[in-house]
């Protein structure tokens, strides 16, 4: 299966939308998805999981990617809609230490 991946700015906040199988053959195309997007103006980045239906690690340390890029100038970065599933993955990496996920 194949990951979706989509942006939607909104004043202040860059919403990643990531829907199917987040896997490393979506590096490229995750990657892109922030780039050029990330200006002064975005204090926060929502990462919607909700149409997600599996993550690897690969994915983890893309996540990981997107985390480094939003520390200068600092800014929020959460995770959304996450199945159970998802967010036993990202528990079990100890990504809510590093993450707001709600």
């Amino acid at each position: 299966m194949q990951t979706d991946i989509s942006c939607y700015l909104s004043e202040h906040q860059l919403t990643i939308r990531v829907a199917g199988h987040f896997t490393f053959q979506a590096h490229h195309q995750f990657r892109k998805s922030f780039q050029g997007l990330l200006n002064e103006q975005i204090t926060t980045v929502t990462l919607d999981f909700a149409g997600l239906d599996y993550i690897d690690s690969s994915a983890l340390g893309m996540l990981l990617t997107l985390r480094s890029a939003s520390e200068n100038p600092p800014r929020q970065v959460r995770i959304i809609n996450s199945t159970p599933k998802v967010k036993a993955i990202l528990k079990m990496a100890n990504f809510e230490r590093l993450f707001e996920i709600v």
